[in-house]
């Protein structure tokens, strides 16, 4: 999963219908150099600076200075840095079975609670990016990007904490709610700053700017399968052969002379790490290490999921992590490619190619699943791969225009507090979102579970979990009864549902999206007697 982009195509159309404060029009660029007539005035107040390098009037730039290029450069490092949760997804995978390390255990946190903090952080950009709006104007780029860093940097340190004590509200509070009001306060002022120096190309400004947010996971999530190879440490391993009893829908088995909780990991579960040295068998609970912290949400995961039972020699844990890379990529050349697309064709014509080719694309994913699971192809998985690269290319395209089509709408002098109540909405659209997508495919995963238990003997149950049919609910929990282990036991030519447990959350978003584009196409421009008059 990604947030999910239908939820923001949504909510980012139904915005621009209904946000904005009145509009300055734009100065002519022949009355006077560009460089000069849109540089940032920061007000005479000097009240709430932290020191004399803070103050808004150091951040305006000398008259001698007129090489505007260069101001991209800090803007786009500024959004690369605050990019790193688009590498999440290489550390949801971890979270997941940092106990049970080859697999989850019943004290391991699930799939939603671990894709959760990028959620809450992705709501807290939008809330305090909204909030902040006209104190940021006022206090001025410097003093707004110094309290970003504070709390973006120490957010990470707090959550980095929670996860080594096992306590998911450290995290939901380290990196959702401090590290998400640091990406709001850091996420503007480098568009508004950049975006005044190009009036003339006010789409490839904020693309500039934005790629830089978008390319994160380039950096961030390799840097985190390193670290989590590098401190990980493997588990005690039991064999195959091993007496389990059941309580609580818990394995135990007897180790060094007492009971110890276990979890048998099988093929399907190896396949999904890229750890080497494991074998099918019982492992025992906490005797290893995923690597913690190492330093959006389910794309790796859903990688290996779908595809790596069909495919296991192409799809492995590093092709799932390249998967990543590969959205990046697409994250990041679309924030670009689409905002010089939208300087040309314009941001309305734009917008109706992002929302009606994203329908075309998610509609047609499971059509594509199924030909890889029915062929083993590996063309279509190259179209799945090629297909996802493109919706997130639009993704990115729909952040990267949304500064520039404010500034089309509403004028260029309060595009920075406009743009912060536009994020407001994408904040509901990031709790929403990947919220919805993980619980359609838990409604699908309940189902197949239902389905399978129909066609396998009660008995063969018994013999594989210890328990009888009676205490599924308590196993599933327990996360000892899984689909990849229930097709262990089921009879033969029974086809693994799990490749298609997707399928309804791709479905939903393709509709999302086209209450999007219902929604975009009802945006009109502002009329002209609310305009602010010139000063």
């Amino acid at each position: 999963m990604l947030t999910c982009p239908s939820s923001m195509l949504t909510c980012s159309a139904s915005m621009l219908r209904l946000a904005a404060r009145r509009p300055a029009p734009l100065y002519s660029l022949s009355s006077a150099s560009p460089l000069t007539s849109h540089l940032y005035h920061p007000p005479q107040s000097r009240s709430l600076s932290l020191s004399s390098v803070f103050s808004p009037e150091k951040s305006v730039a000398s008259p001698k200075f007129t090489n505007r290029w260069a101001i991209a450069v800090p803007a786009f490092l500024t959004h690369l840095c605050i990019g790193a949760p688009y590498a999440w997804s290489a550390m949801s995978g971890p979270l997941t079975r940092d106990f049970g390390f080859v697999c989850s255990s019943a004290e391991d946190w699930s799939m939603t609670s671990a894709t959760a903090p990028m959620s809450i952080l992705f709501a807290f950009h939008g809330f305090s990016a909204a909030l902040a709006g006209k104190w940021q104007m006022k206090v001025g780029p410097r003093t707004a990007i110094a309290a970003a860093a504070i709390s973006f940097g120490g957010g990470f340190l707090l959550s980095a904490v929670g996860v080594a004590t096992h306590n998911i509200g450290l995290v939901y509070f380290g990196y959702g709610v401090l590290g998400g009001i640091g990406l709001g306060l850091s996420y503007t002022p480098p568009i508004q700053t950049l975006i005044e120096w190009f009036p003339d190309k006010k789409g490839l400004a904020s693309g500039l700017t934005i790629m830089g947010f978008g390319s994160g996971a380039l950096l961030f999530a390799p840097a985190a399968n390193v670290l989590l190879e590098k401190f990980s440490s493997l588990p005690t391993y039991l064999g195959t052969a091993v007496d389990t009893i059941t309580e609580n829908g818990r394995l135990f088995a007897e180790s060094g002379g007492k009971m110890v909780e276990v979890v048998y990991a099988n093929a399907a579960d190896l396949a999904k790490l890229s750890t080497s040295g494991l074998q099918e068998g019982f492992y025992v609970v906490g005797s290893g290490d995923t690597g913690g912290m190492g330093l959006i949400g389910v794309a790796k995961p859903l990688m290996s999921e779908v595809f790596s039972g069909t495919l296991p020699s192409i799809v492995t844990a590093s092709f799932a992590s390249s998967f990543i890379l590969m959205l990046s990529v697409g994250n990041l050349g679309g924030r670009l490619a689409w905002a010089a697309v939208s300087d040309k064709i314009g941001r309305p014509a734009t917008f109706h190619l992002f929302t009606f080719g994203s329908i075309a694309i998610y509609a047609s994913l499971p059509t594509i699943i199924q030909q890889v699971i029915q062929h083993q192809s590996a063309a279509s998985l190259g179209a799945f791969c090629g297909l996802s690269v493109a919706a997130i290319s639009m993704f990115g395209g729909v952040y990267s225009i949304l500064p520039a089509y404010e500034s089309d709408l509403f004028g260029t002098k309060y595009v920075g507090a406009n743009h912060g109540k536009m994020l407001l909405f994408s904040s509901t659209a990031a709790i929403a979102g990947p919220s919805a997508f993980l619980y359609l495919r838990s409604l699908s995963e309940k189902a197949a579970i239902t389905d399978l238990l129909s066609k396998i003997d009660p008995s063969a149950f018994k013999e594989k979990f210890g328990s009888d049919v009676s205490a599924l609910d308590t196993l599933i929990e327990a996360k000892t009864v899984t689909v990849a282990k229930l097709m262990e036991i089921a009879p033969p030519g029974v086809v693994d549902p799990t490749p298609f447990l997707y399928d309804t959350s791709f479905y939903t978003i393709a509709a999302a999206i086209g209450v999007g584009a219902a929604a975009h196409a009802m945006i009109r421009p502002v009329n002209p007697k609310w305009y602010e008059k010139a000063e």
